[in-house]
């Protein structure tokens, strides 16, 4: 279990929204970027704008490589690809010493994914279109301050895996 974030929760619902929508049955890395920038009041959300990442761009560049990332379906609606970003954004609070893992964890988690799987990450791809500089956003994202409630229901459960 991780204590998250509102907005870590609310993210993560909008993935699963946006792959239910797009008519996917499980949530990839593309799915999760949308997510973070859905959130209104996510610091993620606010270091993607300011990076120029839109929302709309992202879903059509999200549309054209359906199919290119190996995305299977598990127990819950996550792709393979997703546990190691939810384990590296936990990591991250704690070598932070923040109290909650939030956006900007997640949102940094996957960066790192895609900059380490460069040949396949929808993300990465995404990033590259738009012309993103991943480092840059990296840092960025590192150096914000995040002020994000943590999320009231107790702890966020994400599980099985």
């Amino acid at each position: 279990m991780i204590e998250t974030t509102a907005k870590y929760s609310e993210s993560v619902s909008g993935a699963i929204d946006v792959a239910s929508k797009l008519g996917h049955d499980f949530v990839c890395t593309e799915h999760l970027l949308l997510g973070l920038l859905g959130t209104d009041g996510a610091c993620s959300r606010e270091v993607l704008l300011t990076f120029g990442v839109d929302y709309l761009d992202t879903l059509n560049q999200a549309n054209k490589l359906s199919g290119s990332e190996d995305c299977f379906p598990v127990k819950v609606p996550f792709s393979k690809f997703i546990a190691p970003i939810f384990t590296r954004a936990e990591q991250l609070s704690l070598e932070s010493n923040d109290t909650y893992t939030s956006t900007k964890h997640l949102l940094i988690g996957l960066v790192d994914d895609a900059l380490e799987r460069t040949d396949v990450a929808r993300v990465g791809f995404i990033f590259q279109y738009l012309e993103i500089d991943m480092k840059k956003l990296r840092v960025e994202a590192l150096l914000s301050v995040c002020n994000e409630s943590p999320y009231q229901g107790g702890r966020f459960i994400i599980s099985g895996f």
